[in-house]
């Protein structure tokens, strides 16, 4: 049944599975929005712990549905369809916004009419709270998101009919949904705007998902860039293989270079892009070379 949007109004969906921990901090970062009409929505997946009784005690401010065994990503889209936004964005159970967030990426997506979402600076926090270093946010361009994912889901803010357009979250994916779904928008959509701002704190902690199967996460963005640019850039071949060799992750932690390291990924590259082999190696060369100028300046430095 169709829904009709409501003008102005930005809908928020909070995926939460056994989240008792940092949801009440999660809740309390969208409710304290100011100069934002919102409209709060927590779909739970069926948690053991307290979760749902912590978002319960919001209502009604905070609208709960309980989907007992859905996935985060079937979360998300169930939680949009149960919306009235105009405006859609979802923010993890142990992440925060901002307390001016909204207003700030509504603002700006207001003054880009074309844009069919808006995505601003975010920082890594720790279980504590405790910040961890900025994100590593960049200008958009199409080119570049093949390389990596500059963009942190919960610093954007979206035109609910462009993520219509997409066709919601790819429920495929366990981890790398919102990669996917900001690569497939940048397929078919004019670029976003940004907001050259913080608009969330992103949580880094043993339990989060992101951080408790990075293998996954690796694996899960290879296969979205691969599926939209059929081609794996020398980048996310050369982090994974740094996790998998040095048992380190360069997007948390420097990863010193090896050369199993370095032949990892090299190897990874002719698997994954067999049909572009030549490509492949030529970014690999070149690739390899300047990280090796680049370590040598810095040892003599």
């Amino acid at each position: 049944m169709f829904v009709p949007r409501v003008p102005g109004l930005v809908s928020v969906v909070t995926p939460c599975l056994d989240a008792a921990r940092f949801l009440r901090e999660a809740i309390e970062s969208v409710l304290g929005q100011r100069e934002a009409q919102i409209e709060y929505i927590v779909v739970d997946g069926g948690s053991r712990d307290a979760s749902v009784a912590i978002a319960r005690s919001y209502e009604p401010r905070v609208r709960v549905l309980e989907l007992p065994g859905s996935s985060q990503a079937c979360a998300i889209n169930a939680g949009f369809a149960a919306s009235r936004g105009e405006y859609f964005t979802f923010l993890n159970a142990d992440d925060m916004l901002e307390p001016d967030a909204l207003s700030r990426a509504l603002a700006a997506l207001q003054r880009a009419e074309a844009a069919p979402y808006v995505y601003g600076d975010a920082t890594f926090i720790d279980a504590a709270g405790e910040e961890l270093g900025p994100y590593p946010t960049m200008p958009f361009s199409r080119a570049a998101l093949a390389r990596a994912c500059f963009i942190c889901q919960p610093a954007t803010l979206l035109r609910a009919t462009a993520f219509e357009r997409a066709g919601g979250i790819d429920e495929k994916y366990e981890s790398s949904f919102d990669y996917d779904l900001w690569v497939r928008m940048a397929m078919n959509e004019p670029p976003p705007a940004r907001v050259l701002s913080r608009l969330a704190r992103a949580r880094m902690h043993g339990d989060a998902k992101t951080f408790r199967k990075r293998d996954e996460v690796f694996r899960e963005a290879i296969a979205v860039v691969r599926s939209h640019y059929h081609y794996v850039p020398f980048s996310w071949l050369h982090a994974y293989a740094g996790y998998r060799c040095d048992g380190r992750d360069q997007f948390f932690e420097a990863s010193p270079g090896s050369l199993r390291r370095t032949l990892s990924t090299l190897a990874m590259g002719l698997r994954e892009n067999a049909g572009r082999r030549l490509r492949y190696c030529g970014e690999w060369a070149s690739e390899s070379w300047r990280l090796w100028r680049a370590a040598r300046h810095r040892s003599a430095a």
